[in-house]
């Protein structure tokens, strides 16, 4: 069951974090970027060896150990464990890449054995973090769209009261007068940006946000167990 928004924790931001874990996510666009992804260089060349299986695909990532895949700073218990911020970044960078429209499955290669009872719960946290991001996407598309209803009343009111105004100044007055008219009419314009901002461009990126972090707290989660020594070898 997803977590309610009232009782998770807040995020907490890790102060000491090394450098290695600061890089940012690799893009998204495979073959096209330099992939020395969060984990090791064996993670970026199985992130970039995407495999397609019929219309499913994978976003694969390789880590030591099933904690490494966590905020190790979060208090929380392991099922609703926030992800660590560059593995968010991967997994989401990925699936923006794919669409929402594709059938998505992650796919995590862990150095230390998982026994079944691990890979259930990593399942679980996944699904449930993802499902949480979910649910603040589209608490933050609500809070926009209320503010630009409250922002539309106000702009119309304001552009209403600018040519209300200007409707009584003389026609074919002096500078002053034109120059006053005109004024008004552009700040009532003005006026409308925010809104119209709002409803044009604002709603459209928290909505395509809110199906890739919906599809992702659906996503097929599998553990595979990678041998120590080709781990070594391949990095």
């Amino acid at each position: 069951m997803p977590c309610s928004v009232p009782s998770r924790p807040a995020p907490i931001e890790a102060r000491d974090i090394d450098d290695s874990m600061r890089r940012r996510a690799p893009d998204p666009t495979p073959g096209t970027a330099d992939r020395s992804g969060w984990c090791s260089e064996e993670n970026s060349r199985k992130a970039r060896d995407v495999e397609k299986s019929g219309d499913r695909k994978y976003i694969e990532l390789s880590i030591p150990n099933v904690e490494a895949l966590f905020n190790r700073l979060d208090p929380s218990p392991f099922r609703s464990k926030d992800l660590a911020r560059d593995a968010e970044d991967f997994i989401v960078g990925w699936a923006r890449e794919y669409g929402v429209s594709a059938r998505l499955a992650l796919r995590i290669y862990v150095t230390d054995s998982a026994g079944k009872d691990a890979s259930e719960m990593v399942r679980e946290a996944i699904h449930n973090f993802f499902a949480y991001r979910a649910q603040l996407t589209r608490l933050e598309f609500r809070r926009v769209m209320a503010e630009g209803r409250v922002g539309l009343a106000i702009g119309l009111g304001f552009l209403f009261t600018c040519l209300f105004i200007r409707a009584f100044l003389p026609l074919g007055g002096s500078t002053v007068f034109s120059f006053l008219s005109e004024s008004l009419t552009i700040a009532g314009w003005v006026g409308m940006w925010q809104p119209l901002q709002t409803y044009l461009y604002d709603w459209w990126p928290l909505r395509r946000r809110h199906r890739v972090y919906s599809e992702l707290s659906r996503v097929e989660v599998e553990l595979v167990a990678q041998d120590r020594r080709a781990s070594g070898s391949g990095s």
